[in-house]
């Protein structure tokens, strides 16, 4: 069986990254995973925002940023919502999204052998 090890480390900012992809999960999961969010821009954009590195397994880091853009509202930390992702590649999604499995408890032999079979 593999093991996967995930690190992640929170950056205080990423420049040039686009969007790549979305998830869907509640705010309170995400502080769980990449911890406490940065306040958003102006209110309007974003309300919420990480900007982080992952290393997934021997990778060195994938930049990602997670916000939950062009919201009316901020919703309660435990009501999902689809939040964007973006990043310099796919994998910024990839890696988001396995740092969540690992979170909800759905990390398996499955996806870390669909990970490393990319």
């Amino acid at each position: 069986m593999t093991t996967l090890t995930i690190k992640i480390k929170p950056t205080t900012t990423i420049a040039g990254s686009c969007l790549q992809g979305y998830v869907y999960a509640t705010r309170a999961e995400l502080t769980a995973v990449f911890g406490k969010p940065g306040n958003g821009d102006d209110g309007y954009k974003f309300f919420h925002n990480w900007y982080v590195k992952i290393a997934v397994g021997e990778e060195l880091g994938t930049t990602a940023t997670i916000y939950d853009w062009k919201y009316d509202e901020v919703f309660p930390a435990d009501k999902t919502i689809k939040w964007n992702i973006g990043g310099f590649s796919q994998n910024a999604v990839d890696a988001v999204r396995l740092a969540l499995a690992g979170q909800r408890g759905i990390l398996n032999a499955e996806t870390v052998e669909a990970w490393y079979a990319r």
